[in-house]
């Protein structure tokens, strides 16, 4: 039995994220990162996994409202595609970007203010951590194949820090409590790390366990760490340890 892979990619600037989910095959992208596509159009061998690959960013021409509604309807069609058997991967890159644009909608469009008239900035946290929740259960977890969610990473300040129940301090980068909420709907969540090995030589690795600060885990029994991270090297790892549990 096949097993999908349902992961929270995790990582800096560089580290590797668009280009590990380009490895996953027959994807749909739902792309909220400015230019992204360009990791995929100068790596040939990643632009064969693309079924599709669309922009949602605001413009000029287009606000924040069009774009949220076009994501929703890009995300139906996803799930129409893979009961049809055209895709196998569902991606969201980046979710970083995708929750400041919802949080600029909510602003322009839905602003929760205080009796005085002034921004409620808690009960708007607290409305873009329900919507955000809401689209990853409804949208992203409920696809039937592989889901990858890019993220930055960030450093939790020490105000956040004294209302968590853990000491993990670096966390994917989503506006508001949701990033708390996250890692717990996905069954890897992956850190990536880039290491400079010589000139222009650079080794990719991905935690995918708990270690160095980073809430990393997996529901696959996989290793604490792989290197040169892709879909295939994480397949590989799910088969060998499916084997090693029948043993």
């Amino acid at each position: 039995m096949k097993t999908s892979i349902k992961s929270l990619v995790v990582g800096p600037s560089g580290a590797g994220k668009t280009f590990f989910s380009g490895t996953f095959p027959k994807s749909y992208w739902i792309c909220t990162e400015p230019d992204s596509k360009t990791t995929l159009e100068c790596n040939p061998n990643l632009i064969k996994n693309i079924y599709k690959h669309e922009y949602f960013i605001p413009s000029p021409v287009k606000d924040e409202k069009q774009t949220m509604e076009e994501v929703n309807k890009a995300c139906l069609e996803a799930h129409k595609l893979y009961n049809e058997g055209l895709i196998e991967t569902l991606i969201l890159d980046n979710i970083t970007y995708f929750s400041e644009n919802v949080w600029n909608y909510y602003s322009r469009y839905e602003p929760e203010l205080t009796k005085t008239g002034e921004i409620d900035t808690r009960a708007m946290y607290g409305k873009l951590g329900r919507f955000l929740y809401r689209f990853v259960l409804m949208n992203l977890c409920s696809f039937p194949g592989n889901v990858i969610v890019t993220a930055h990473i960030k450093q939790e300040h020490e105000e956040a820090m004294k209302k968590k129940a853990g000491d993990d301090d670096i966390v994917a980068d989503i506006l508001g409590g949701f990033r708390n909420q996250a890692p717990g709907m996905f069954s890897l969540v992956l850190f990536l790390d880039k290491i400079r090995i010589g000139d222009n030589k650079y080794k990719y690795m991905g935690r995918l366990n708990l270690g160095n600060g980073k809430l990393a885990k997996n529901r696959y029994n996989l290793p604490e760490v792989l290197e040169n991270i892709s879909y295939q090297t994480i397949v590989d790892a799910i088969v060998k340890a499916k084997g090693e549990i029948k043993k």
